[in-house]
């Protein structure tokens, strides 16, 4: 699960570029929002992109339906008015099983393609 601070019910709806939904990353989603969040270029679509499973929102899974979902928490609340921010929440075997390092490795592409592809790195 990706968190942008948006719940469940919000990221269901068919357009997310009702001024009232709040995401962690305003400054990063430009004009497009859907697309920011849910679409090609987003961090969803990437990790997915990565073999590190299904990610919500993405490209292919852009709503979460009824399933449990996490907008972000605590860092990503009180924090992301100063910097744009990101939550993931990675299942266990991910996390722990015995791909761990390689899924880590992919983790950290997933990552910095994103910040590439979104132009948030800065080259000297």
């Amino acid at each position: 699960m990706i968190g942008y601070m948006l719940s469940s019910d919000q990221l269901n709806q068919n357009d997310l570029s009702v001024p009232s939904f709040k995401t962690s990353i305003e400054s990063l989603c430009g004009s497009n929002r859907n697309e920011g969040i849910r679409g090609q270029t987003s961090f969803g679509s990437i990790f997915e992109q990565h073999g590190l499973g299904v990610a919500y929102p993405s490209l292919a899974n852009p709503k979460p339906g009824s399933r449990t979902y996490f907008s972000g928490g605590y860092i990503t609340r009180n924090y992301s008015s100063k910097i744009n921010a990101i939550q993931t929440e990675l299942p266990n075997d991910i996390r722990t099983g015995s791909n761990k390092r390689i899924n880590a490795q992919h983790f950290a592409q997933a990552i910095v393609e994103y910040m590439q592809i979104n132009n948030l790195l800065v080259s000297k």
